[in-house]
């Protein structure tokens, strides 16, 4: 986890392996697969776009975005909140998207992981976010109209807890989906 550590610091290193290690002891799958296992091929993947087309490259960027939606994943699922009522992380129905964390009770939770300061600052980008998020929402309920959803926003630093509320939380109550702060 030497990348985990070189990105998110000691600490959040800590939670994602204890969490990793957690959803581990319970058998909780990530896309069909033991969670240690695909966080280290998703590092491998990282470390050769690095190695072989340099740290700028979208090769490398999409690596690590791919790594950071499964830390956060892994975050989410291994929450309190969550814990006892994870069924599987990347889970979905075929020629769908994999929905982030889907519940026992067949609830999904859908993980983000944003800068929220920096969204807050690009009214653009939260826009493009916003319609994003509408999209996701109503393809969701379309597929699974009997089940709640939930936006659970893995966030770092503890003054920007409010920011996903200010910045989403009229548009995910207006589609009646529950709002979430992971807060590990």
């Amino acid at each position: 986890y030497d990348t985990t550590a070189l990105k998110f610091g000691e600490q959040r290193s800590r939670n994602i392996a204890e969490s990793v290690e957690e959803l581990s002891r319970r058998n909780i799958l990530m896309d069909g697969k033991r969670a240690e296992s695909q966080i280290s091929e998703a590092t491998k993947s990282l470390d050769n776009s690095i190695a072989n087309y340099g740290e700028n490259s979208s090769s490398a960027l999409e690596a690590w975005k791919n790594l950071k939606g499964q830390f956060s994943e892994v975050l989410a699922a291994g929450d309190s909140k969550y814990i006892d009522n994870a069924r599987e992380i990347r889970a979905g129905l075929p020629n769908e998207p994999d929905m982030d964390l889907f519940l026992k009770n067949g609830d999904i939770v859908e993980v983000k992981n944003y800068d929220l300061k920096l969204l807050k600052n690009n009214v653009e980008e939260l826009g493009k976010t916003k319609k994003e998020f509408g999209r996701k929402i109503d393809h969701l309920k379309s597929l699974y109209p009997n089940k709640n959803i939930e936006f659970a926003f893995v966030e770092i630093f503890p003054e920007n807890y409010g920011l996903a509320d200010e910045l989403f939380g009229d548009l995910l109550r207006s589609k009646d989906v529950t709002l979430y702060i992971v807060k590990r």
